[in-house]
C-alpha cells in the first residue's frame, strides 16, 4: 500500500494546500486532489462502456488523480445495474476504443 505509506509521511503545514504537489511512492501528483471513480450506471447495452464514460473522465481529467473504476468480470459479478464490464472480447475492445482519449 504505497499510497498509505506516503500519506503517513505527509506533514501538513500552514503552507500546504490542495494545489501543492504530492508524491505517492513513485507517482508525482501536480496537486492533492484525489478523486474516487463515480461513473456508476453509465455503461450501455451489455455493459459496454460508452462515450458517456469517456466524457465523465475527460471532464475531470485536469482536476487531479482519478482512481480507476472497477469493472465487472462477469455478468454475475455486478453489484449494481449497468456497470462497465470487461468479460467478453466485444466489451474488452469497446472499453479500449472508448478510452482512447487524446
Amino acid at each position: 500500500m504505497i499510497w498509505l505509506t506516503a500519506l503517513r509521511e505527509i506533514s501538513l503545514t500552514s503552507t500546504t494546500t490542495l494545489f501543492t504537489p504530492l508524491r505517492l511512492g513513485t507517482i508525482e501528483l501536480l496537486n492533492r486532489i484525489i478523486m474516487a471513480p463515480l461513473t456508476r450506471m453509465r455503461a450501455g447495452a451489455e455493459n459496454i462502456p460508452t462515450a458517456l464514460n469517456v466524457e465523465y473522465y475527460a471532464q475531470r481529467a485536469s482536476a487531479g488523480f482519478i482512481i480507476s473504476e472497477g469493472t465487472a468480470i462477469s455478468p454475475q459479478a455486478q453489484g449494481y445495474p449497468s456497470p462497465p464490464g470487461i468479460y467478453t472480447l466485444v466489451v474488452y475492445q469497446e472499453f479500449f476504443d472508448e478510452s482512447d482519449v487524446d
